[in-house]
């Protein structure tokens, strides 16, 4: 359990702390060194189709230690505010930013044994997930919105048709008890 957590924390360290981290299982694209640039831009863009079990595994067990509780300001996976802005960005951007660092996320997050496609693969899992979310959280937004009687415009045929239906059927059972 104090390995797990070592790992987990090794994620979220600092830049430097990352920069030193030993490289055990290095890229066939290039490696992330102390003093180097990181893996080239041109080099390290995926080609193949993203492979999102392996993105969940790889965000489940390396990503999720920053990402899990937004640690130094890490989006979470769930929170939809964070995310939606980034899930319309280019993917490749989005793979190039967890690739090499962005603001204070250090390349793959400080795993650097972490290949350029499994980093990739983690990005389109992610971006996937988010997308699914933010489509779920539009559409409770609607509903809530959708007011047969206030509101109709905002509601789809259908949302109207069960409103009228539910509405015979409450008319109905009061006339019964009424009787």
């Amino acid at each position: 359990m104090l390995v797990l957590t070592a790992l987990m924390v090794a994620g979220c360290a600092d830049q430097d702390a990352a920069q030193s981290t030993v490289n055990s299982n290095p890229t066939k694209i290039g490696e992330y060194k102390s003093g180097a640039s990181p893996v080239p831009r041109s080099a390290s863009k995926v080609k193949a189709p993203y492979n999102l079990k392996i993105g969940r595994s790889v965000f489940n067990n390396k990503c999720l230690s920053c990402h899990g509780d937004g640690i130094k300001g890490a989006p979470q996976l769930g929170d939809v505010a964070a995310w939606t802005d980034r899930v319309e960005q280019d993917l490749d951007m989005l793979i190039q930013h967890a690739i090499n660092g962005h603001g204070r996320m250090p390349p793959k997050g400080g795993f650097t044994d972490l290949s350029d496609v499994q980093v990739a693969s983690a990005v389109a899992y992610v971006v996937k997930k988010s997308e699914r979310l933010i489509k779920v959280a539009e559409q409770r937004k609607r509903a809530m919105e959708c007011h047969p009687i206030n509101n109709p415009s905002l509601c789809t045929k259908e949302e109207l048709q069960d409103a009228l239906a539910l509405h015979m059927m409450w008319l109905l059972r009061s006339k019964d008890r009424g009787s």
